[in-house]
């Protein structure tokens, strides 16, 4: 099952839910929201993982994230959804 960093705040992690649960995939959702220490979880990932190379220093969050395994994390949910068709 793979698990996603997001937040109900953000349209984009409110659509990704949608699809993943419109596609039957399962998976885990962390809300990076709603405590202190999802959120330091997320901030640990996001500031040592090469996945999120391009996010450090943008601006931006980076979620919604998708944890495949523990060796795959990918931004890309949309892309992401369309591999498991």
């Amino acid at each position: 099952m793979i698990m996603m960093y997001g937040t109900d705040l953000c349209p984009d992690c409110v659509a990704a839910k949608k699809a993943l649960e419109d596609n039957g995939i399962d998976y885990k959702y962390i809300n990076i929201t709603e405590s202190l220490g999802s959120m330091k979880q997320f901030l640990k990932l996001r500031d040592t993982k090469e996945a999120f190379s391009e996010i450090r220093g943008s601006g931006t969050i980076g979620i919604p994230a998708l944890i495949v395994s523990p060796t795959e994390i990918t931004l890309d949910w949309m892309g992401y959804i369309r591999s498991q068709k």
